[in-house]
């Protein structure tokens, strides 16, 4: 069971340069700045060093009076932090708002370690609607504060052993609750936090003038209103929620300027700037338009030359312009979406006349290229449910789609951000319903070339042989009343689950029989969290495979061995980890399972009806490292499936256990999906890497709407299975903060439009690969070793194993990722390989670099076994 499963999709990038020129008769003003100063007083005054973080990016060293100035600061946001070997400082750093004025007396006092003593850190990210920017306040032993830098990440320094709290902080955001840690003898990671729009209704609100009262104000977008001006003029639109709007005002016998304003409401009251009404006999007429080609919704377009507006297209990427005065010519110009060119619109108002005029056509085009493929599925199956519709690249065997989307029944479909190739386009009926590939459901395919219309795919009824074998890899982790079951999921040839459910038998007699047998559909989870027992209970358990959902007669394999005596309690030989799972932002009592998985197994503790911060403890956990997942079961079927609530989508963190551990804090978000950018580094190379996991509704389609370089738009799919749809970037390196808009679809019909932005590039690789065949390793079953990275990453991280041969079709992946201490690994560890032993022939095999902000590097060698 691999917790971390991993949406991909690598994209390709381009770099684009800005010129320019001209002349002029002078230089432009510079824009002001001002200056960040203080004092550090205590135990030392000179040569401390004060780092600047934030906006801008310096630092300094005190004067013999202690004190410090930086100069030359734009507007925003800054965290100054001092430092000194031998000394802690108090407060540990501070938030600095920089807003038209200088900023002084930021102050630190500083103290002497005694001696022997030691600083540590607290360490964190702040994830979810709001990252950078973000106030994060220390209290308790040490007071400071501090904001957020790209990705979210923060660090406060140089604390001494001690109980601290962390608070974070942002108008217009709440974030799940403070976090306390108690610093003994180390420093203390993955103090993470999760942030929330607030979702209140706001206002938007204006004048005409001069002063003119009577004016209708029509607000169109994500709400529709209407209002008109006081005797003053003002008028407010209340009861609004985020979104765009366009404002329009209206009355007979005047014009405005501009004529219509587009304004988006994200979190706050919007004010619009005025409009002024003039009186005007002249005839006044509509102007219709539209944006087309790539993407067309939610483009603001400016109207110049006849009047001036702006106004947001619509989903069929209309827009409308009226009261425009007749006799005139209008251009309409799009304010662009990132990776995206348009051309302009233009419409010429005869004079003297009311009449409608529709403008030329912006023309949207990704800077990008790229092809698509299209074209319709019939579904002669016999069974119902949506089709999911996959592009593969044909040139590469046993690869993941290069794109995806879905359809909620048979009938016209499109894949969009396809680069030449070679694709074989196949659609898959979800007959369970779980958004998950099955080898189970009926399948059509057809073959597109480099895409285009026309490719359309029949999808006939499936034969299905009674399941021939039963799971392997059974095993079962006791806990106070509840065991985890977990086996190794069945697949076929190409590596697709075989099956449709799988079948727990259980009971207190040697052939696990007296219980009554549970049913778990099939999805690539493979384990079923059994609850509801006796505590101390002895318990036998075995499972089947079936081909049917319900393992009607004549569909089921013969069970596996069976497993027991399992006695249900705890275990209690071993170190205790302990935290609190907070849920953003917040929800009704359900069951959770908190647990860690790793090589030496699963420890794990059931919740029955968990609270929004839920206190928890696990017992007997060897050393080692693990993932440390959770899960709201909502549905109460023991297992991740639509509408729970999780981290196992690629979320886990991995932490070290040599000892009892605290604040092993964790939070899961509540929103409908996530989505998430990492970067992948290997050789010269780069790729983006996005991730797109359901939550509180099952995703079922996600399309890139906007970004840099890459194609858009771009349908990159929802597909639990997906290890990876790599388009590379070459050697364009990743630009942190680069940002990519994301419209997930959900299995309701409804949509969420989702930013995430690039947080990192790692530089840091794996040294000197290795097979050793000599013991512990043999020429068949090689130890496969390397060294650790020369440059340490900014933030924890892990190792993955990769191997699969040339010509054979050899593969495997290490089930759980290693420690940063862990330097080699013997082949097929886990017994997860597809082959036991290597047998003579070339394999190439790769040792992946992964920080917890899902930044990578692969490093490759080729292993020739003799």
């Amino acid at each position: 069971m691999r917790i971390i499963k991993m949406i991909m999709v690598m994209l390709f990038s381009i770099a684009i340069a800005a010129c320019g020129g001209g002349g002029g008769s002078s230089s432009p003003t510079p824009a002001a700045t001002y200056s960040i100063s203080g004092a550090v007083s205590g135990a030392v005054l000179p040569g401390v060093a004060i780092s600047l973080t934030g906006t801008s990016i310096k630092s300094t060293t005190t004067d013999a009076m202690g004190n410090y100035t930086f100069t030359g600061l734009a507007n925003g946001s800054y965290t100054v932090t001092p430092s000194l070997a031998g000394n802690s400082f108090s407060p540990a750093g501070t938030a600095v708002s920089v807003s038209g004025a200088n900023v002084s007396n930021t102050n630190f006092v500083a103290a002497a370690l005694g001696v022997g003593a030691s600083t540590y850190s607290i360490s964190g990210t702040v994830s979810g609607a709001a990252t950078s920017g973000v106030t994060l306040t220390l209290s308790g032993a040490n007071t400071g504060s501090q904001v957020s830098g790209a990705g979210g990440t923060y660090t406060f320094s140089n604390l001494l052993a001690g109980s601290y709290t962390v608070t974070p902080s942002l108008t217009g955001f709440t974030f799940t609750a403070p976090i306390t840690v108690t610093i003994v003898a180390a420093n203390s990671t993955a103090n993470n936090f999760t942030a929330t729009a607030v979702v209140v209704p706001h206002s938007i609100s204006g004048n005409v003038s001069p002063s003119l009262a009577g004016v209708t104000i029509d607000v169109t977008g994500a709400a529709n209103a209407s209002t008109t001006t006081d005797a003053s003029g003002n008028y407010t639109v209340t009861g609004l929620f985020d979104g765009i709007y366009n404002v329009v005002p209206s009355k007979a016998g005047y014009t405005f300027a501009p004529n219509s304003t587009s304004v988006t409401m994200a979190g706050a009251n919007v004010t619009v700037p005025s409009f002024a009404g003039t009186a005007n006999s002249s005839v006044l007429a509509t102007v219709n338009g539209s944006v087309t080609g790539a993407w067309v919704e939610g483009i603001t377009v400016t109207m110049s030359g006849c009047a001036s507006g702006t106004f947001t297209t619509n989903a069929s990427g209309t827009y409308s312009f009226a009261n425009v005065p007749s006799g005139t010519t209008c251009t309409f110009t799009a304010t662009p979406l990132a990776g995206y060119n348009y051309t302009t619109g233009s419409a010429t108002l005869p004079g003297g006349s009311s009449t409608t005029v529709t403008a030329s056509n912006i023309v949207a085009s990704s800077i990008v290229t790229s092809d698509s493929v299209s074209g319709t599925v019939i579904n002669n199956s016999g069974k119902t449910g949506r089709i999911y519709i996959l592009a593969y690249d044909n040139n590469c065997t046993n690869c993941s789609p290069s794109a995806s989307t879905s359809i909620a029944s048979a009938g016209a479909y499109m894949i969009r951000g396809l680069r030449g190739s070679n694709y074989r386009v196949e659609a898959q009926v979800d007959a369970r319903g779980t958004g998950v590939r099955n080898a189970t459901n009926p399948v059509g395919s057809a073959f597109s070339g480099a895409g285009g219309s026309g490719v359309n795919i029949t999808i006939n009824p499936l034969t299905l042989a009674p399941a021939a074998t039963a799971p392997t890899g059974l095993g079962v982790s006791p806990s106070n009343g509840a065991a985890f079951v977990r086996w190794n999921p069945v697949k076929n040839a190409g590596g697709l689950e075989s099956v449709a459910a799988y079948k727990i038998y259980w009971g207190t007699d040697a052939n696990a029989t007296s219980g009554a047998p549970v049913i778990q559909m099939s999805g690539d989870n493979s384990f079923y969290a059994h609850s509801g027992l006796s505590n101390g209970a002895v318990l036998y358990y075995k499972v089947s495979s079936c081909v049917s959902s319900t393992c009607a007669a004549g569909t089921e394999s013969p069970a596996s061995a069976v497993i027991g005596p399992v006695t249900l309690t705890a275990p209690t030989v071993g170190n205790t980890v302990s935290g609190t799972v907070t849920v953003a932002p917040g929800i009704t009592a359900a069951p959770m399972i908190v647990g860690l998985y790793g090589n030496t197994g699963i420890y794990f503790t059931r919740i029955a009806s968990a609270s929004n911060a839920q206190a928890y403890t696990i017992t007997g956990v060897p050393n080692g490292s693990y993932y440390n997942f959770a899960f709201v079961d909502r549905d109460g079927n023991g297992t991740v499936s639509a509408g729970d609530l999780s981290n196992t989508n690629g979320d886990a963190p991995v932490i070290t256990v040599n000892a009892n551990v605290t604040n092993a804090n964790l939070t899961l978000n509540s929103a409908n999906a996530t989505a998430r950018i990492g970067t992948d580094h290997e050789s010269a190379n780069y790729s983006l890497i996005m991730h797109v996991g359901s939550q509180a509704k099952l995703a079922v389609t996600a399309t890139v709407i906007s970004g840099a370089n890459i194609p858009v738009p771009f349908d990159i799919g929802v597909d639990p299975l997906n290890d990876g749809t790599w388009v590379w970037i070459n050697s364009v390196r990743p630009t942190v903060g680069d940002s990519y808009k994301i419209r997930v679809t959900y299995s309701d019909g409804t949509h969420d439009d989702m930013t995430s932005s690039v947080t990192g590039v790692s530089d840091s690789f794996a040294q000197n690969l290795v097979e050793q065949t000599t013991a512990p390793g043999t020429p068949a079953i090689p130890l496969l070793t390397w060294a650790a990275p020369l440059v340490t990453p900014s933030t924890p991280y892990t190792y993955d194993v990769y191997l699969q041969g040339n010509n054979n079709g050899v593969n495997w992946r290490i089930d759980t990722v290693l420690p940063s201490s862990a330097t080699s690994v013997l082949y097929n560890v886990d017994g997860r390989a597809s082959a036991a032993n290597l047998t003579t022939g070339a394999y190439t095999w790769e040792v992946t670099v992964r920080d917890s902000n899902h930044n990578q590097t692969r490093v490759r060698k080729i292993y020739n076994a003799p």
